[in-house]
C-alpha cells in the first residue's frame, strides 16, 4: 500500500497536462458565429429601446430639459425659457431640473450669470407644486434652490477630504484638479445668484466663513483651493455686500477681507494666491470696480457694439438715425 501513492501521483501529472494542452487549445480556436452574433434586448431580458416608446412622463420631461439647457445662450434665452416652463409641471422634474442647471453652470464658469438669471426668471414664473409624502410644505423653486446650493457646496467640501485617501499620485491629481474646478464653479453661481438676489446674504457670509477657516489644526491657513474661491466668490459679490443696508453684512465683508490681508503677507500662502488676494484688496479700495474685465456670456449685438466703441465707430444702431453724408445722398440721388 505504501507505493501506490506515488504511483498514483505520477500517473496524475501528465493527465493534468493533457487537460492543460486541451484547454490552450480551445483558447486558441477562433469564436464561435453565435458568440460574435448581437443579442437583441429582449433575448437577454431587457426590454428594447424605443424612441418615445418606454419613457415615463419625468423621464421624457427631462431629456427636454437637458436639451434645452444644452441649448441655450443669451439670444436664445426667452424663446428656451417658454419651453422649459412649459415642461416642469411637477415638483420632481422640478428638483431634477435645478440639479441639470448647476451641473451645466459647474462645467462651463463662463455662463454662470446666464443661469443666475434662469433660476431668477423660474422663480418668478413657477407655480409651487404640492407638498411631498409626509411634508406640510410645499414645494417651492426658491426653496428647492436653497437646498441645493447648500448640498452643493457641501458636497464640494466632502470631495476635498476625501482626497486624501486617493493613494495614487496620478489619481489625486485628477481629483483635486476635478474637486476644484466643481468648487470654484459652484461658488460662483452661488455669488451670481446672490447679485440677482435670489439667495440673500447670509448664504454668502456662511460660504465665506467656510471657506476661510483653517481646516487642519496644525496649519493657520486654509486650503489653497478654498481661498482661491473665497476671492472668487467676494470678487463677484463684493460690491453689493459694502453698499448694503445691513450692517452686519457691511462688517462681516470687512472681517474677511481683513483675514484676506493677513493672508497675503503669510508666507504659507504659494505667491500666486497671494497676488490673487492682493487684486481682491486693491479691488475693494477702487469702489470695486475689477482691473481686469470678467468674462461672461453676451448677446452678439453687444459684443458688436463693445467692438465698435472699442474701435471708435459710430455704433450701427445710432449710425441709422444718422443724416447721410454728401458723398452718400449723391450716389442716392443718381440711384
Amino acid at each position: 500500500a505504501g507505493p501506490a501513492g506515488p504511483r498514483q501521483q505520477g500517473s496524475a501529472a501528465p493527465q493534468q497536462a493533457a487537460a492543460q494542452q486541451q484547454q490552450q487549445q480551445q483558447q486558441r480556436q477562433p469564436p464561435s458565429q453565435e458568440s460574435l452574433r448581437i443579442h437583441k434586448a429582449e433575448e437577454k431580458g431587457r426590454v428594447a429601446y424605443k424612441v418615445g416608446g418606454d419613457l415615463g412622463q419625468t423621464e421624457r420631461a427631462l431629456r427636454s430639459v437637458k436639451g434645452i439647457l444644452n441649448k441655450l445662450t443669451p439670444e436664445k434665452f426667452e424663446r428656451l425659457l417658454e419651453q422649459l416652463l412649459s415642461v416642469i409641471t411637477s415638483a420632481d422634474i422640478l428638483k431634477h431640473t435645478i440639479s441639470l442647471v448647476f451641473e451645466n453652470a459647474v462645467a462651463q464658469p463662463t455662463f454662470c450669470a446666464m443661469y443666475a438669471d434662469l433660476c431668477l426668471s423660474l422663480s418668478k414664473e413657477l407655480p409651487s407644486f404640492p407638498p411631498a409624502e409626509g411634508d406640510d410644505k410645499p414645494v417651492m423653486f426658491r426653496r428647492v434652490l436653497l437646498n441645493t446650493c447648500q448640498d452643493e457646496f457641501e458636497g464640494a467640501a466632502a470631495a476635498r477630504e476625501e482626497l486624501a485617501l486617493i493613494s495614487s499620485a496620478d489619481e489625486r491629481a485628477a481629483a483635486e484638479k476635478r474637486v476644484k474646478s466643481r468648487t470654484l464653479g459652484t461658488v460662483r453661481l452661488i455669488a451670481e445668484l446672490y447679485r440677482k438676489e435670489v439667495v440673500k446674504e447670509a448664504i454668502i457670509t456662511v460660504c465665506l466663513r467656510e471657506l476661510l477657516e483653517a481646516r487642519d489644526s496644525s496649519s493657520s491657513v486654509p486650503p489653497e483651493e478654498n481661498v482661491e474661491s473665497a476671492c472668487e466668490m467676494i470678487t463677484v459679490t463684493g460690491k453689493m455686500l459694502a453698499g448694503s443696508e445691513v450692517k452686519k453684512a457691511r462688517d462681516t465683508l470687512d472681517g474677511y477681507l481683513a483675514r484676506l490681508s493677513r493672508l497675503s503677507s503669510d508666507k504659507a500662502m504659494p505667491s500666486r494666491l497671494r497676488f490673487l488676494i492682493r487684486d481682491v484688496l486693491d479691488m475693494s479700495k477702487n469702489k470695486w470696480v475689477p482691473r481686469r474685465e470678467t468674462f461672461t456670456a453676451k448677446k452678439l449685438e453687444q459684443v458688436h457694439a463693445e467692438a465698435e466703441a472699442e474701435l471708435g465707430m459710430v455704433s450701427s444702431k445710432i449710425g441709422a438715425d444718422l443724416p447721410a453724408l454728401p458723398a452718400q445722398a449723391r450716389l442716392a440721388a443718381e440711384d
